[in-house]
């Protein structure tokens, strides 16, 4: 007996199946599905960002060396549009990791983050000695994350699953 079998079949499943796999491990599809997930984090990180009032005055030592007048202000009220996303390398196993915060670079609002997160303790002047105030602490940060996060992981995992679909999907 002489059974003969069409494996043509197979070998295109095959062929579909490893382009898949590396798909799902290249970082720029990867970090694309992840800032797709991820705009409905950076709409609620902009509500959930407070709007300084503009009034932190540049140091001496910093307006000497930069050109500044000591007695400039700095521009405020900008954090709400400096919240960015931004895609990095991930760390072990991880292909990329996604970032939400404020923007740091230049002419950015990002250095005040960590006194609006954490807070700074009751500031006075040196003399006479007057009560100047402190920022209470506001955590806009980490309520975004928990507000967001599980609609983010089912946003990602929807993405990524319509993609591989997609690649399933397609005659070779």
């Amino acid at each position: 007996m002489n059974v003969t079998v069409d494996t043509t079949q197979l070998e295109r499943l095959d062929g579909r199946l490893t382009r898949a796999g590396r798909f799902v491990s290249d970082r720029q599809v990867v970090g694309r599905a992840l800032k797709k997930a991820g705009e409905p984090v950076l709409n609620r990180l902009r509500v959930n960002t407070p709007v300084g009032p503009g009034n932190e005055r540049i140091s001496l030592r910093r307006s000497t060396r930069r050109g500044y007048s000591s007695n400039a202000y700095r521009q405020g009220g900008a954090t709400r549009r400096d919240a960015r996303l931004k895609v990095v390398a991930g760390k072990g196993n991880e292909v990329a990791r996604l970032l939400a915060g404020i923007d740091k670079r230049r002419g950015k609002v990002g250095w005040r983050t960590p006194f609006t997160t954490r807070g700074t303790r009751d500031r006075y002047t040196k003399t006479p000695r007057r009560y100047v105030g402190r920022v209470r602490a506001n955590d806009f940060l980490g309520r975004t994350e928990r507000e967001t996060l599980p609609g983010f992981v089912a946003d990602y995992g929807q993405t990524m699953s319509d993609q591989v679909e997609r690649i399933l999907t397609t005659t070779t």
